[in-house]
């Protein structure tokens, strides 16, 4: 069976999806969503990092709604076609029960974690409900080496905005290596963002200091971003909240440790084994998403504020053991989210549905 897919917009995690579908044989066909009420079949969808080459669409196909939940609503009375599925995320500890309530109107709805999926249950979707991750591979082209060992390098990739938590990566980075060394080598802090106005708001509160950091915001092909992780010791995941966490996954399958609060989605595939999970306080989110996205207008809604001391001395434990990184990630956790099974999980769900 084939399908059309409504967005508003697609980042890398929503293209998994679609390639997923792909590597099963499903064909899908974006269909771009306005705030008018108008569909147009996109075939081509680009983000800066990913791409996807779409099938055409033929309006006889099931529909998918790939949409945040306030969107879910009007996505349901406008979908072109039966209705499939609904493919949504949500950050925070609750999501406004009349969004969660509309998402009842689906024949399955589809999350990336058990974190959504709880927080779906805790506001009101009684529907049914399922589990199935973002598909992330390695490209076969990427050869995996050690990072340069004349400098010890971090990693943080994401829009810049609170919810990601890039402040808190930046600031406990340079307090992590004052001198803007660990024992004689040099540092760097990556920052990978959206847009110059992100890339100028992050140079603003880096202001001056030893510690190196390099702030890009320029389009990526998909085969530099992947470089990006592979040239870094160890990945800041110092989120307040997070559906899946890609960034983070995709340092995981290149054997780079992270350090990542140890709440919402990535603390389903991180590992104390091998990564640096920070404790944290549970608090209200900023004025600025609620502002943004009506999901946080729920009262209720709080994210976590990872702790700055912890995350301090778990970046400086990351460069004491940068030697030790591992090459060879789970071959457990590469399958767990290839396209392959990520693609005939989705498909199984969406045939039984459809």
């Amino acid at each position: 069976m084939s399908y059309g897919d409504l967005h508003t917009g697609y980042g890398c995690a929503q293209l998994g999806y679609m390639r997923a579908l792909n590597a099963v044989g499903v064909q899908v066909a974006p269909l771009s969503f306005k705030a008018t009420g108008q569909i147009t079949p996109t075939p081509f969808l680009s983000n800066g990092f990913d791409s996807y080459t779409g099938a055409a669409w033929n309006p006889d196909w099931p529909t998918i709604l790939h949409l945040r939940p306030s969107h879910m609503e009007v996505g349901i009375a406008e979908a072109p076609s039966r209705l499939a599925a609904g493919i949504t995320v949500v950050e925070g500890s609750a999501v406004p029960r009349e969004y969660a309530e509309a998402c009842n109107k689906l024949p399955v709805l589809v999350v990336p974690s058990w974190f959504v999926a709880n927080v779906f249950g805790a506001s009101g979707h009684t529907g049914s409900r399922e589990i199935v991750p973002h598909a992330v591979e390695v490209p076969p082209s990427l050869r995996v080496d050690q990072p340069p060992k004349d400098q010890c390098t971090f990693l943080h990739v994401g829009t810049w905005t609170s919810r990601k938590g890039g402040d808190i990566a930046l600031k406990a980075y340079q307090a992590a290596f004052p001198e803007g060394h660990y024992e004689g080598c040099p540092t760097l802090l990556m920052i990978k963002v959206s847009s110059e106005l992100e890339a100028q708001t992050a140079k603003n509160l880096a202001g001056t200091h030893p510690a190196q950091v390099y702030i890009l915001h320029d389009f990526l092909s998909e085969d530099m971003a992947w470089r990006l992780f592979q040239y870094a010791d160890g990945y800041l995941s110092t989120h307040r909240g997070d559906g899946f966490g890609l960034g983070a996954l995709q340092a995981r399958l290149l054997g780079m440790p992270v350090v990542y609060t140890n709440w919402s989605a990535p603390a389903e595939f991180c590992s104390e084994a091998n990564d640096y999970p920070l404790p944290y306080t549970l608090e209200a989110p900023s004025a600025d998403y609620a502002l943004m996205l009506p999901e946080y207008r729920e009262p209720s809604l709080v994210w976590a504020l990872p702790k700055f001391d912890e995350a301090v001395a778990a970046i400086q434990k990351v460069a004491a053991r940068r030697h030790l990184r591992s090459l060879f990630p789970e071959l457990g956790l590469a399958r767990r989210f290839s396209y392959t099974t990520v693609g005939q999980d989705l498909q199984a769900i969406l045939s039984t549905h459809a």
